[in-house]
């Protein structure tokens, strides 16, 4: 979420200290590190929270972190939110304080199906030092320390292990978060991510609209999931910010990270085998087209639309063995029907009307350390290829262009709220 503004003074609304625990179908567990510049506008969800609170088909229950580091968790009730702990000063980017909520939360209230929703700023899986940020996710501005990536899923590891409960929703109300190699790195612990290519908007999720569904009756993991992205599409349609949301069955991640494994040998062997610089070259014209379409940090782009960028420039490759690239070819295209299969819902508004549901970090410049040294390098040739294409590109171009993004970036920046 969102642009650094001033914090405003003020509280939850009327807090109660009791609380009755009661079997639901949904669980909700709203984990709020807003401990930030986010404050007011965790005070808003709040109210949109309690407009109809919980009952049997869904039970909410909220940790949230002030300012100040003062944390406590809350059911939430119908115009009001009942006090179930006060812990004292917490450090919310820490993943023992995430983990020990969701422990908290699966054991002592009753539910068939669990939604965990991790709400703060971040950026993506790269702690990025690209434009001065060094985030990932949940930043704590007492301790000025965030979740790293891997922090997060060692979170959702830690919670499966103590309770044996899979999450069915994991959702971010948190900027770019929905990405694959995020999805590779939590597909363990839940069954479906929703969250967004895109920044979100200060006031994130419609809290009052995700409960709705639930004030008469209940909704299976997928309609949720859908409701979510509806919902999200109809509270921002009418606004000015490129926004996007989707919904993704994290059971088709293996095999769609498998296929960008795939993608990314043949690309290397046919930078490998290209004739001149007729591969790097159309890599690079492919990066910067039109068609290629990136999102608020430059570097994450769309999967699919890339995939598609590459197959319609193919014929500009020039290689040894033509063989590499039919093989490319019919690789790219299994890739985009992997995707369509694993995108449960998708909306996406006005610049980034285009996007397909997922994003993947391709660093147009310089690749960060963080992303070198992160799981999905490990697991994956994508990164290989990233840096065989970074040490064949045509750098004095390069740097021009990079200079060009930059530029959009910050344009970008100063009209967007970024969560």
């Amino acid at each position: 979420m969102k642009l650094w503004q001033s914090i405003l003074a003020g509280g939850l609304l009327a807090v109660a200290q009791s609380a009755t625990v009661e079997a639901s179908d949904w669980l909700i567990l709203i984990y709020m590190a807003a401990n930030n510049n986010l404050y007011p506008y965790a005070q808003l969800n709040m109210r949109q929270l309690q407009t109809y609170g919980s009952n049997n088909n869904a039970k909410v229950i909220v940790q949230i972190t002030q300012p100040g580091g003062s944390t406590s968790r809350y059911s939430i009730c119908k115009n009001c939110s009942r006090r179930l702990v006060y812990q004292g000063k917490v450090n919310s980017s820490n993943k023992k304080a995430l983990s020990d909520f969701l422990i908290y939360g699966m054991r002592n209230f009753s539910a068939k199906k669990i939604f965990v929703d991790v709400w703060d700023h971040a950026s993506g899986y790269v702690n990025s030092g690209d434009f001065a940020l060094d985030r990932s996710i949940c930043y704590d501005q007492t301790y000025r320390t965030w979740m790293r990536s891997v922090d997060l899923r060692d979170a959702l590891r830690t919670a499966y292990q103590s309770t044996h409960r899979k999450i069915d929703i994991l959702g971010y109300d948190a900027c770019l978060m929905q990405m694959i190699e995020v999805g590779a790195m939590v597909a363990p612990y839940a069954t479906i991510m929703v969250g967004s290519e895109e920044t979100v908007p200060d006031d994130g999720f419609n809290y009052t609209a995700m409960l709705r569904p639930f004030r008469t009756g209940t909704l299976s993991s997928v309609n949720f999931a859908k409701s979510l992205v509806r919902d999200y599409y109809a509270f921002y349609k009418n606004g000015s910010e490129s926004v996007t949301l989707s919904a993704i069955n994290l059971s088709k991640m293996l095999l769609l990270e498998r296929n960008v494994n795939t993608v990314a040998t043949l690309l290397k062997r046919c930078l490998s085998n290209q004739i001149g610089s007729s591969v790097s070259t159309t890599l690079q014209n492919c990066l910067y087209s039109n068609t290629c379409l990136h999102f608020s940090l430059y570097s994450y782009i769309d999967l699919g639309r890339w995939y598609q960028t590459v197959i319609a420039n193919l014929g500009d490759f020039n290689v040894t063995d033509p063989s590499i690239v039919t093989s490319l070819e019919t690789a790219l295209r299994a890739g985009l029907v992997l995707l369509h299969n694993a995108v449960i819902s998708t909306t996406a508004i006005n610049e980034d009307s285009r996007a397909m549901g997922l994003s993947i970090c391709f660093p147009y410049y310089v690749l960060y350390p963080s992303y070198a040294n992160s799981p999905f390098a490990s697991s994956n040739q994508w990164v290989s290829f990233i840096r065989q294409y970074l040490a064949s590109r045509s750098q004095v171009d390069d740097l021009a262009r990079a200079a060009m993004l930059r530029q959009r970036f910050l344009a970008h920046k100063q009209r967007a709220l970024l969560k």
